[in-house]
């Protein structure tokens, strides 16, 4: 019983998060799915496990245009690696759990330590609150030399995470490592309506396996801007790791209620990273429209907005890559919105053309002539549902009725209401 209790006391704590376990990982034999916030560069950098490096004989091995299968759990007795000291068989030889399964001494059953607002048991495809994980590499065998900028993310799963067994689909043409191999990291940041705000961060010894012997080097790697509206916003090319909400070396500044992620909303494809040698884009000072609005207000203006069924909001070489899956190169500037509306008996309806929403308006009344007067709002799209501008219809706006239906001549008279011709008879 004793015994029980102390097994209970040491596994409860990692039952809370997350990580990627591998034996060449620094810091192997100690908990290492303990969450990063608020910590200085020493605490956070290499979960402060410089000093521990993996054995001489430990390499994690990424393929080059192949698939990574990766053992994500939030204790390393729930993978199929070799034990620490606790006796969890049951766990280590199921297949398919979910990322903290099988955690009998704490009892989790439900969706703590993955972090997501998800039902527990949602199928992938289904869930609504998974925010990606990454991979990245530096090419140095040297770990006292390498710095956080050096770090390229060069694959992500936006499922990620939630099973225990995830795979991450790593690019063709990788260059070979260096002499003593390369560097890699793993990288996660949660929801922010499912836990506190941190991240993780977990840095290996790795190296590309069938790598490309010609390929140049990987471009130096850009900070990930956010676009999860704007597609011509998002940065193209290699991009680093997020390091937020840190004491130090933080490479991103939004607050603890914005947690930055590993997926479309910042320019992160889901799988391989594929633009890695474009060019990056060219960007002028940071403006309030980089940033996420707040929801958009549409029972307040008396707007249907309907989005685009599909469609996707970056090509390459004239090719759609296909919504949602990370932009490889910057969307052209979409056409402006062309307004034209229709009577359809005395309701007067705009029908805004946009390459992504719909907006029809809703009638206003004029107080002075009982007029019903259309206000539309255009809801616009850059090739992907994201920007969102407001006009209003133009006074020469052409409009055509139905001939049954009565029109109001412009000739300047205007009729009185029934509430003016009773005023005049007191």
């Amino acid at each position: 019983m004793i015994q029980l209790l102390v097994l209970a006391a040491l596994a409860a704590p990692a039952a809370a998060h997350q990580t990627l376990w591998h034996p060449a990982m620094y810091g192997w034999a100690k908990d290492m799915s303990l969450p990063e916030a608020d910590f200085t560069f020493d605490q956070w950098w290499f979960k402060g496990e410089l000093n521990d490096p993996p054995a001489a004989n430990e390499t994690m091995s990424l393929p080059s245009g192949g698939t990574f299968h990766a053992q994500i759990a939030s204790n390393v007795q729930f993978t199929h690696f070799p034990d620490h000291g606790y006796d969890y068989d049951d766990a280590k030889d199921s297949s398919a759990l979910k990322a903290q399964d099988g955690n009998i001494m704490s009892g989790l059953k439900k969706d703590g330590s993955v972090h997501s607002a998800d039902p527990y048991g949602t199928p992938i495809g289904e869930t609504k609150d998974l925010k990606g994980c990454a991979i990245a590499i530096a090419y140095e065998s040297d770990v006292t030399k390498i710095k956080p900028e050096d770090f390229t993310v060069i694959t992500t799963n936006h499922s990620c995470a939630w099973y225990r067994d995830t795979d991450f689909q790593i690019p063709s043409g990788l260059p070979a490592c260096p002499e003593g191999g390369c560097h890699c990291m793993w990288g996660w940041i949660h929801s922010a309506i499912a836990g506190s705000s941190q991240m993780f961060t977990i840095g290996y010894r790795c190296n590309i396996t069938n790598p490309d012997l010609t390929a140049p080097s990987i471009p130096a790697p850009e900070i990930a801007r956010k676009c999860p509206f704007d597609k011509n916003n998002c940065t193209v090319g290699s991009k680093q790791m997020h390091y937020w909400l840190q004491k130090e070396r933080n490479n991103n500044f939004q607050e603890s209620h914005d947690p930055p992620f590993y997926n479309e909303d910042y320019g992160f494809m889901n799988g391989a990273q594929t633009d890695l040698w474009e060019a990056h884009k060219a960007f002028g000072p940071v403006n309030e429209s980089d940033w996420a609005p707040g929801t958009l207000a549409t029972s307040t203006m008396n707007i249907a907005i309907t989005p685009a069924s599909s469609g996707p909001y970056a090509t390459v070489n004239g090719s759609s890559t296909g919504g949602g899956t990370g932009a490889s190169t910057p969307t052209p500037t979409p056409t402006p919105a062309i307004a034209s509306t229709a009577a359809t008996g005395n309701l007067t309806t705009a029908v805004v053309s946009t390459p992504g929403y719909e907006a029809a308006a809703q009638p206003t009344t004029d107080s002075t002539n009982d007029n019903t007067t259309p206000v539309a709002t255009a809801i616009g799209s850059t090739a992907g549902n994201d920007t969102v501008a407001e006009s209003t219809l133009a006074e020469d706006a052409s409009v055509t009725t139905p001939a049954s239906t009565p029109t109001i001549a412009s000739s300047g008279k205007k009729k009185c209401s029934k509430r003016r011709r009773r005023s005049r008879t007191h």
